[in-house]
């Protein structure tokens, strides 16, 4: 497998990918960031150093999971051991839509459960921004 520049120029973090063609045979693909360990710790630490900062890649739960992200459970599958950091990161980049169960499971239901937590969606089209307003709305009434 070969990356052209512009798509390694991309690549923050690491992909660890293993695809099987048949069985008892795999390949497994590796690709390495190049940050350093300054960069990681000024993104996910606070000043104190404590890791309090996450972020969800959908795209990479959904290649893992085999799910579009429309339900409630797949909401609480993704948000699983999260509780522990204040700033959680999720990335929409490659996600087409969400459901409205989705949405509100993560925007209303699980804020409203943790209420010093920030969630910052990134990288959204307009259908998913659509949706979790939606679901933002309706956490005000």
């Amino acid at each position: 497998m070969s990356l052209k520049r512009e798509e390694k120029d991309k690549i923050k973090d690491f992909l660890l990918k293993t695809i099987y063609y048949a069985e008892n045979y795999f390949n497994i693909f590796v690709i390495i960031t190049e940050r350093t360990t300054k960069e990681i710790f000024d993104e996910y630490t606070s000043d104190d150093f404590v890791f309090n900062k996450t972020k969800i890649t959908v795209h990479l739960a959904k290649d893992y999971l085999g799910h579009d992200f429309v339900s409630r459970s797949l909401a609480k599958r993704i948000l699983m051991n999260v509780e522990k950091f204040k700033i959680i990161v999720l990335d929409f980049e490659n996600i087409d839509n969400i459901g409205q169960g989705f949405a509100d499971e993560v925007f209303r239901v699980f804020k409203n459960k943790n209420p010093d937590i920030t969630i910052v969606p990134v990288n959204m089209n307009e259908e998913i921004e659509f949706m979790i307003n939606r679901a933002m709305k309706n956490n005000l009434k």
